[in-house]
């Protein structure tokens, strides 16, 4: 509340005087049409770009430029070192906080999802069907995270699987794909809890996969299911 009235008061002073009026109303414009287009993305076009924090850095940079001159402005006016002190910290300890992955985390948490596949040192495979670019980009993630914490020794295939035509086309590809996976985790992008089959087959040296019901987890609306995979002759 103090920073918003401290602002508005910096502000509206930077509106009135002339020489920063044309600088203000192009800061401000700016701001208010990228706000107006994320508003019509999210709610006119059913894009909700809300869910990727990262995204406001777009209009960030007028509203810190805002902000910043309308502090300076109030100091020039009434100048309070203990103002711009409070200031300086608060930017510290939220530039640590970013910095420390404490907020505006990557949407769908890739790090902890990479955490979870990568359990094991065991023959590795991830199957990620798709249905929009969403789903290859939650991939995608999926993928740069998981490089980071599997060794290079390690077996580890990443599969994307087409979707649209349904989950029983995305169940048959499995079984054609020629995997020697020990463990296959399988994103199943708007599959309910029980949705996943209980048995799954490869074609690679007839491998059998059974679910494992104990490592389930949900992300949103993307759910992640591990299945144990076995020679049927073992």
């Amino acid at each position: 509340m103090w920073v918003s009235w401290f602002s508005w008061q910096g502000l509206k002073q930077l509106w009135q005087k002339r020489t920063t009026h044309l600088s203000t109303v192009t800061l401000t414009s700016f701001l208010l049409f990228v706000l107006l287009e994320f508003f019509l993305l999210i709610y006119g076009l059913n894009k909700d770009i809300s869910v990727v924090p990262r995204y406001s850095f777009v209009y960030f940079p007028a509203l810190c430029a805002l902000l910043g001159a309308s502090f300076v402005h109030r100091k020039i006016s009434n100048p309070k070192p203990t103002s711009v002190i409070f200031l300086l910290v608060i930017g510290l300890l939220s530039s640590l906080v970013v910095i420390f992955n404490l907020a505006f985390q990557k949407p769908f948490t890739p790090n902890i999802v990479a955490r979870n596949f990568t359990q094991s040192p065991e023959p590795l495979a991830i199957v990620i069907p798709y249905g929009n670019s969403l789903d290859l980009a939650l991939g995608l993630s999926y993928a740069l995270a998981v490089g980071q914490l599997r060794q290079q020794h390690e077996e580890t295939d990443l599969v994307f699987l087409d979707n649209r035509q349904g989950y029983e086309t995305v169940w048959q590809k499995i079984s054609e794909l020629p995997l020697c996976a020990r463990n296959l985790w399988i994103v199943g992008p708007g599959l309910f809890d029980d949705s996943f089959p209980s048995r799954l087959s490869l074609a690679a040296q007839q491998t059998s996969c059974n679910i494992d019901i104990g490592e389930f987890y949900r992300v949103g609306s993307y759910p992640y299911q591990l299945y144990r995979c076995r020679l049927e002759l073992e």
